[in-house]
């Protein structure tokens, strides 16, 4: 029985979570006076893919990364999965 309970979360850790590209926007943030500029800061985060190879999805996400015309990029890790 336990077994079976199992089953819809393989089926989301395989197959929906893995393509649920999310976009968020927090801020503003704030920063010390002597630190504060004219223009905010826009920070990209792409994270956790765990890529084999890249295909349409991973393009999809990087137009829309790239479509929010962010200052700064950041590849926090987990982006590459090889089994050597």
């Amino acid at each position: 029985m336990p077994l079976l309970l199992l089953a819809p979360l393989g089926f989301y850790m395989t197959h929906v979570e893995p393509y649920w590209l999310a976009v968020e926007e927090f801020g503003p943030v704030q920063v010390a006076a002597i630190r504060d500029g004219q223009e905010p800061i826009r920070i990209g985060v792409l994270t956790d893919w765990q890529l084999r190879h890249v295909g349409d999805y991973e393009t999809h996400a990087v137009d829309e990364l790239l479509a929010a015309e962010p200052d700064i990029l950041l590849l926090p890790g987990d982006i590459f999965q090889h089994d050597a």
